[in-house]
């Protein structure tokens, strides 16, 4: 019998970013995966802004899947073989972030970025390893592992279930996963093909029934799409099947020379009911399972994981009580439950087997989409939700916001970025590029005021001398011309508008996962200190 701080199961983009946030934190762990390699087979394709932004508090993830993928290539839209629409995100001012795009990149490729990082930090995938027999008491959860004819019997204080659609943790925990499959029954190829096709945007078709096209690397393109609902074809496709579908939705043949990848499945809309069962966890599919409309799976995965890690390194270390472990599903089944229902309606309204929906939809799309993309507001309002950037932990008990304070930016939300000039005049320095992904980072902001750089002097001083917060990084931030020592200047005063310090002395204190933990103005330091 041997033992571990943490057991992760499943070594996909969830289950790795776990491993990354744990390695950051000093934490013991094992990662396990009962596939004997790494899957050749890309599955999501796109990460979205704000997974880019928290990976890039790896030192190498982010450039690492910049160089492989690419930023923001647009989206066609056809209806009835009608050209509709060629859009893009890049004119809607995501100026607070470095990443103010998705970034179309296979997961083969995102996963073997982690699997370099994790090898920086010391830690290594065991591969051809399942799980299976897992218990827990009060203390510690078990499991037996078995590889080829060997078996294990492993005891962690906990095993955090990274392990999919068909999690072993899941079935194991003392949970539902309650939602319903979808009657669609979708194809996909990914193939190499001769024809005329946009080899930078990805492509939607709506139809009788729908198909998505993606360009991917070296040539290969992906086709997504619904199965004939008169079809009385099972099992996978064929390449005649793809090239006939193609050419119904496109109105045009595209030769396949050589296909990759031939499969057929159907989605389902699932979510738990609590991320937690005393010491298992589920994060990712394991948690919620959904179409992929929007591209959101595989991001909300990496996002489970990390805000889980921290909160396993604290609890671990002795920092906060058992109950604190229960914030993870106070904060990400809220989101998890808004996934669902987002998916599910964009999924709906492009795939339904309704007819007279269908036709209704059809014949109004060329109408609606053109003007619906020139409203810079409407585009605005989807894209927040794709990018992941609005996220907020609203409710969320262990955040807060300073009494009487009313800024644009609360407890719970996310941590705009910024650009900032060091005290020798360096510029281009982003703010969170600054931040800790193992402490809390604290942010004093000096105001528009000279006279309330007494109020951020003071709120350091308190907040150095107090033991509990030894750990916390301190980053002060001027708007004036004067730069105090170890100070930054905040050009413009851009990022003291963003947190609302444009008249007054500030502290926002940031979590290791990029969220607000409190803020408020300098004087409520010890509102702050008493949380």
């Amino acid at each position: 019998m041997s033992e571990t701080d943490v057991l992760i199961i499943g070594a996909g983009p969830t289950g790795l970013t776990l491993a990354l946030e744990l390695s950051v934190q000093s934490i013991p762990f094992r990662i396990i995966d009962k596939a004997p390699v790494p899957s050749d087979k890309s599955r999501a394709l796109a990460v979205q802004p704000r997974s880019q932004e928290l990976l890039h508090r790896h030192p190498h993830i982010a450039e690492s899947m910049l160089a492989e993928g690419t930023a923001g290539p647009g989206v066609n839209i056809y209806c009835n073989k009608r050209h509709l629409v060629t859009g893009t995100f890049d004119d809607l001012g995501f100026d607070d972030t470095r990443f103010g795009l998705p970034l179309w990149i296979s997961q083969v490729d995102t996963e073997a970025a982690m699997l370099r990082q994790l090898e920086v930090y010391g830690g290594t995938v065991e591969r051809g390893v399942s799980a299976d027999d897992i218990k827990q008491d009060g203390v510690r959860a078990s499991t037996t592992l078995t590889k080829g004819t060997s078996k294990e019997v492993v005891r962690a204080k906990y095993i955090v279930g990274c392990d999919g659609a068909h999690s072993v943790v899941r079935h194991s925990a003392d949970v539902t996963f309650e939602g319903a499959q979808y009657p669609q029954q979708f194809m996909l190829c990914d193939a190499k093909v001769k024809g005329d096709y946009d080899t930078e945007r990805v492509s939607l078709f709506l139809g009788s029934r729908v198909m998505v096209v993606f360009p991917l690397k070296n040539g290969v393109v992906r086709f997504v799409g619904e199965r004939s609902s008169r079809s009385k074809r099972e099992g996978d496709p064929d390449k005649e099947e793809i090239e006939e579908f193609v050419e119904e939705m496109m109105g045009k043949k595209l030769e396949i020379e050589e296909t990759l990848w031939l499969t057929s499945f159907r989605w389902n809309c699932r979510g738990v009911n609590n991320y937690r069962d005393g010491r298992l966890f589920m994060a990712g599919d394991a948690a919620h399972i959904h179409s992929p409309a929007g591209g959101q799976g595989m991001n909300t995965g990496i996002q489970d994981a990390i805000n889980l890690g921290w909160k396993l390194a604290a609890v671990i270390r002795g920092e906060k009580e058992e109950a604190f472990l229960d914030t993870y599903n106070e904060e990400r089944h809220p989101v998890g439950q808004h996934l669902l229902t987002g998916t599910d309606r964009m999924f709906t309204m492009v795939s339904s087997q309704n007819t007279i929906f269908t036709t209704v939809r059809n014949c109004l799309m060329p109408w609606i989409v053109p003007r619906i993309w020139s409203n810079k507001a409407r585009r605005l309002s989807l894209y927040t939700f794709i990018s992941q950037m609005a996220i907020k932990y609203r409710n969320s008990s262990i955040v807060g916001t300073a009494v009487g304070f009313d800024g644009p930016v609360r407890g719970g939300w996310r941590a705009p970025d910024g650009q900032v000039t060091d005290e020798r005049g360096e510029k281009g320095k982003w703010l969170l590029g600054m931040t800790s992904a193992r402490d809390h980072t604290i942010f004093l902001f000096a105001g528009g005021a000279g006279d309330d750089e007494e109020n951020l002097d003071k709120a350091e001083e308190k907040i150095v001398t107090d033991g509990r917060f030894k750990e916390y990084g301190v980053i002060k931030i001027y708007a004036g011309e004067t730069v105090g020592k170890g100070g930054y200047k905040d050009v413009d005063g851009v990022l003291h508008k963003r947190y609302g310090f444009e008249k007054g002395a500030g502290m926002v204190v940031v979590r290791p996962d990029g969220y607000v933990g409190f803020i408020g103005p300098a004087e409520c330091v010890e509102e702050f200190l008493s949380m």
